[in-house]
Parts: C-alpha cells; sequence; structure tokens
C-alpha cells in the first residue's frame, strides 16, 4: 500500500512539473512574439527617420540605400 501512494506521489509531482514547464514556455512563447512586434515597429520608425533625413538633403541617395539595407538585413 505505502509503494501505491509513493508512486502516486511521484506521478503527480511529474505531472505538476510538466505543467509548470508548459506554462514557462507559452509565456515565453508570449514574450517573443512581443518583441517581434517591438522589433517591427523600430525598423519602421528607423526607416521613416531614415526617409526624413534623405528628403531634408542630411544624407545622399547612396548612404540612403546603404542605411536601408542595413536596416532591412536585421529584420526577423
Amino acid at each position: 500500500m505505502l509503494y501505491a501512494i509513493l508512486i502516486v506521489i511521484v506521478f503527480f509531482g511529474l505531472y505538476m512539473w510538466l505543467a509548470s514547464r508548459r506554462q514557462h514556455k507559452q509565456a515565453q512563447n508570449v514574450n517573443h512574439q512581443a518583441s517581434v512586434v517591438n522589433d517591427s515597429d523600430d525598423q519602421d520608425v528607423q526607416l521613416k527617420h531614415l526617409k526624413a533625413l534623405l528628403d531634408s538633403g542630411a544624407i545622399d541617395k547612396e548612404d540612403y540605400q546603404q542605411a536601408k539595407q542595413r536596416i532591412l538585413k536585421n529584420k526577423i
């Protein structure tokens, strides 16, 4: 009888551990998705700022293209 109780306790502990791991993984996925959205927003802001620099004459077309390619290469 004691062995049966121990087996139940071990399996219950294993179940709880697996459930907490799954919950942790889901939280990591949500955080990753949020960071991807933020990176995308940051890149949009960078591209708009770069275009404003080109329009104001602060950089030339060649510098604009090089900087744009660097920004887009970092895109996920």
